[in-house]
């Protein structure tokens, strides 16, 4: 098959659609289909070749945002990544088309549908119809084209049962919706890696208990309410240390808050760190925690639980989908499982809960190593790459059939 996959960013720019976006399209190549993966050029300031090709893959970049003061009006850019995908097709039919978050990236699929009569997929991967702009008029154009892009793809996969609610009433049809949990790289996040090097490093001692939070600095990830667990655990567990890999707007307020409350020796701040070297940061860890407000089945606990990391979760969204609790981590109860983008103030009983489950980790290793050995068995079983290509392969077959569109094979 000759497939298109759309994004907005695309590698090396690596954030959890990205890397689910890159994953899928090398995995793809690498069983023999022709895959293209279009994205914007100039992401944040960040600006990468035009074409390249990795292996196998050929990378496609367009430039052609529109800006107007804070806002960036993305829609320009899909338009011509859809003339695009139509001026390859020109040239050699596309099979399908895949977009990747429904809006704006499903917006260059649905055009180019229109353009070539080639059939598309949406994969919903949840901002994008979580967290709507605050102009009321751009939300109801961006509502009126979400409602479009869903109600006319062949097939719409949610990351979660939660997404696929929220996709079929944004207007995806129920019998073309699926769900298919993310997957993650086995081979790169190993349970025999040694961390040990950077723990020296960042000078831990051997009886530290290095807690990691490997998320984006936003409100809907919850890493803030992480000062409020270290000022419950500190008075009786000193060796409990923050590992806050990440950068994002709560930066500066938690800070603020750790000098207020004194606990400077609880954390360290190793900001944005290059993709590449998360695994060893994980390996350096004795705990993950991921305390979202909103999560689809987050691609960053998949990483930590395969490489037998025990995990700390909320149960919201789509992390009960991946956490069982006391059998693969510990899941605590938020009292909302509703995904949030806005931070409503977690209680201080779930504070406490959260705290109490980190500290139970630290308090038992044996605990710990049976969790984390748990987490890294069943990730290698149901949440690897081989088995999520081998169940969108059909889903792909299955949507080109249904459009009558024959195959160029592969």
């Amino acid at each position: 098959m000759k497939i298109a996959l759309t994004g907005l960013a695309q590698i090396p720019i690596m954030g959890g659609v990205e890397i689910h976006s890159w994953e899928l399209a090398r995995n793809l190549a690498a069983v023999g289909h022709e895959v293209h993966l279009y994205g914007v050029r100039n992401y944040k300031g960040i600006v990468n070749p035009a074409e390249e090709e990795r292996e196998g893959v050929r990378i496609h970049r367009l430039s052609g945002s529109l800006n107007l003061g804070r806002y960036r009006f993305w829609e320009f850019a899909q338009r011509r990544i859809a003339r695009a995908i139509a001026a390859s097709h020109a040239q050699q039919p596309f099979d399908l088309l895949h977009g990747h978050s429904v809006y704006p990236p499903g917006y260059s699929v649905f055009l180019a549908a229109r353009m070539t009569g080639v059939p598309y997929i949406i994969t919903s991967h949840g901002i994008e119809i979580m967290l709507w702009s605050r102009n009321p008029l751009y939300q109801r154009y961006r509502l009126y084209n979400t409602r479009r892009i869903f109600r006319s793809a062949a097939r719409v996969i949610a990351v979660s049962q939660e997404l696929k609610q929220l996709s079929q009433q944004c207007g995806a049809h129920p019998e073309r919706t699926v769900v298919f949990a993310n997957a993650t790289n086995v081979d790169r996040f190993q349970p025999d890696l040694d961390g040990s090097t950077l723990r020296r490093q960042l000078s831990y001692r051997d009886d530290d208990v290095v807690v990691i939070s490997v998320r984006r600095l936003a409100p809907k990830n919850g890493v803030q309410y992480l000062v409020d667990c270290a000022a419950h655990i500190n008075p009786t567990h000193p060796q409990v240390k923050f590992l806050i890999c990440g950068d994002g707007p709560v930066k500066p307020d938690m800070q603020q808050r750790i000098d207020d409350l004194g606990l400077q020796d609880c954390f360290h701040f190793a900001g944005s760190v290059d993709n590449a070297l998360i695994p060893e940061h994980i390996a350096a860890s004795d705990i993950a925690v991921f305390p979202s407000l909103a999560e689809a089945t987050s691609i960053a606990c998949l990483e930590c639980m395969a490489t037998g990391t025990p995990v700390v979760t909320s149960n919201v969204g789509g992390l009960p989908e991946i956490v069982e609790d006391g059998i693969n981590g510990l899941l605590v109860d938020y009292l909302k499982t509703d995904s949030s983008f806005i931070d409503y103030g977690l209680p201080l009983q779930v504070v406490q809960r959260f705290s109490a489950a980190i500290t139970k980790l630290a308090d038992d290793s044996a605990l710990r190593r049976r969790l984390g050995e748990n987490g890294s068995r069943i990730v290698r079983e149901r949440f690897n790459w081989q088995s999520y290509v081998d169940r969108i392969i059909p889903l792909y077959e299955e949507a080109i059939h249904a459009a009558g569109t024959p195959t160029s094979g592969g």
